[in-house]
């Protein structure tokens, strides 16, 4: 059970990205934060070919400042006890660090940058003053996205930030944008795709389990089929409560 809060109040994209249609946000759970759980739980999206379910951000920049101080913090502590896992994307070069020091034996805090000379830059000044500031890294891991450079320049670019690199995503912006367009998932559309096994070899290390080889389940085996020329595939019914739908 995996809950996925957009914390970037003023520039939300989980919904666009993961093609959500409009519905309840963290503006609408807000007054119920200390509420039932059904009344809780109704104000979260359903990603229906996943099964994850997502807290929206403000659909508009000028209603970020609507949200309480104290929000994230009370949505996190409850959402713990209801997940067995929670991704929460924050917003982008964070002056500080934005998430609540909420303690958890498996908590990991993952800055994500990408190997341009600008990004790399910015993100050793924060992890500097990060430090500076007084930080507990103890679950800080750096993610580097849209790799695409020789094995060399790893050792470098470690070297640079001062601390070992978590995950190495491979670059394939085509693959992600098709996903994308398609309104099915990378993971879904191509399990074995070197990105999927990255992101998926960084969750077994969060979770303190061994990675898993690709899958190749119904939803997979269809989409596989319908790329490769079949076209038009229409499952007579949802495949493992999924309703798939290829455009």
């Amino acid at each position: 059970r995996t809950g996925l809060v957009d914390a970037h109040w003023t520039a939300a994209d989980v919904g666009v990205v993961l093609d959500l249609g409009p519905g309840p946000t963290i503006l609408d759970l807000q007054p119920l934060l200390d509420g039932p759980e059904e009344a809780w739980t109704e104000q979260w999206l359903v990603h229906l070919r996943s099964g994850l379910r997502v807290l929206a951000a403000p659909p508009r920049p000028d209603l970020a400042e609507l949200v309480a101080p104290d929000a994230l913090q009370r949505v996190l502590k409850r959402a713990l006890h209801l997940f067995d896992v929670v991704v929460v994307d924050g917003p982008a070069e964070p002056a500080q660090p934005v998430l609540p020091t909420l303690p958890h034996p498996r908590r990991w805090d993952l800055v994500v940058t990408t190997p341009d000379g600008p990004a790399l830059r910015r993100t050793r000044l924060w992890l500097e003053q990060f430090a500076a500031d007084g930080g507990l890294d103890a679950g800080l891991r750096v993610v580097v996205n849209r790799w695409s450079g020789p094995d060399a320049a790893r050792q470098e670019i470690q070297r640079y930030l001062g601390r070992p690199v978590a995950a190495w995503i491979p670059d394939d912006a085509g693959a992600v944008a098709q996903a994308s367009a398609s309104g099915l998932p990378l993971v879904l559309a191509q399990p074995g795709h070197p990105a999927v096994q990255a992101v998926g070899g960084l969750l077994a290390a969060a979770l303190g389990q061994p990675a898993e080889g690709p899958r190749g389940g119904p939803l997979s085996r269809l989409w596989r089929r319908w790329r490769s020329g079949a076209g038009g595939i229409r499952p007579a019914g949802p495949v493992e409560g999924v309703t798939f739908r290829a455009g």
